[in-house]
């Protein structure tokens, strides 16, 4: 049983994952990256589209699309959940 492909396959993986993760650390304040500036962060969320969509499920749902259903419909526990 040879066992070369799977330590090849680890190490492989394991060299890239790495490398994004140092990709990723290069952007930080830490490595040398200015911060923004307040007015910098806004004019940047200025030029963003509107968001859309959600990812709340209240309480009382199992999932997303049990929100809507007439049987467990729920309002009071969504407008206290989502303030």
């Amino acid at each position: 049983m040879n066992k070369l492909p799977s330590i090849a396959k680890w190490f492989t993986l394991s060299c890239a994952a790495g490398l994004s993760f140092l990709g990723l650390a290069s952007d930080s304040p830490a490595a040398g990256a200015a911060r923004w500036t307040e007015a910098n962060a806004k004019e940047w969320h200025a030029k963003q589209p509107w968001l859309f969509g959600f990812n709340f499920v209240p309480s009382t749902a199992v999932n997303d699309t049990e929100i809507w259903q007439a049987e467990s419909f729920d309002p009071k526990t969504m407008d206290r959940e989502s303030t």
